[in-house]
């Protein structure tokens, strides 16, 4: 067992054995966290958490596959059995899509795919550990997106991400694009079942 301390808050990043989820596991490390750097292959996921943390006192490494319910729900049960509390949830896991394909010509079972991970995946995590993070005092759900999840951006055409311009709306993860979005839309719903803590819900995008 690695001798995570329990008197730290706990953060949850899925996806967080290479890329931008690794960087996040670091630096939530460096801020005091206890870090769950969920992995769906266990072995890279224990690799990475050994070289960000040798000592093993802040990170360790869990199996989780975010489009599988099973995993999630094992990632959550090891969680709560292991730490007892999740006060932060940072939403990295996805998977590439074919950005490059039209309506016409697209790889139903591609786009099938990416949507059970880059969509549902986030959902099914926010499931597993609402209870958790609804007994936090302080809890965050930081939901990693990008560019190529803008409506506004969309163009039919291959290659969806173009240059935008100044009419081109806002980004669906921006401040403003979060308020544009319904009182009932899904993005919301999670916010909402976390009151009456209000916890911060962000949706970042690395690079804008």
């Amino acid at each position: 067992m690695v001798p995570v301390s329990f008197d730290l808050p706990v953060a949850v990043v899925t996806g967080g054995n290479r890329g931008v989820g690794r960087e996040v596991c670091r630096q939530l490390a460096l801020l005091g966290f206890g870090v769950v750097l969920g992995s769906r292959d266990l072995r890279k996921g224990e690799i990475a958490a050994k070289e960000l943390d040798p000592e093993g006192n802040r990170i360790v490494a869990c199996q989780l596959e975010v489009d599988n319910s099973i995993s999630v729900a094992a990632m959550a049960d090891w969680v709560k059995e292991r730490f007892g509390r999740t006060d932060v949830l940072v939403n990295n896991a996805s998977t590439m899509y074919d950005r490059w394909a039209t309506a016409s010509n697209a790889e139903l079972g591609t786009v099938a795919e990416a949507i059970d991970v880059n969509l549902f995946g986030p959902w099914r995590v926010i499931h597993a550990l609402l209870p958790m993070l609804r007994s936090s005092s302080r809890p965050r759900i930081v939901n990693v997106s990008s560019e190529g999840g803008s409506i506004s951006a969309m163009t039919g055409l291959p290659g969806l991400a173009r240059q935008r311009g100044p009419s081109a709306g806002p980004v669906p993860g921006s401040g403003r694009g979060q308020r544009d979005l319904g009182r009932d839309h899904p993005q919301r719903r999670p916010y909402r079942y976390l009151y009456p803590r209000r916890p911060a819900l962000p949706l970042v995008a690395p690079g804008l």
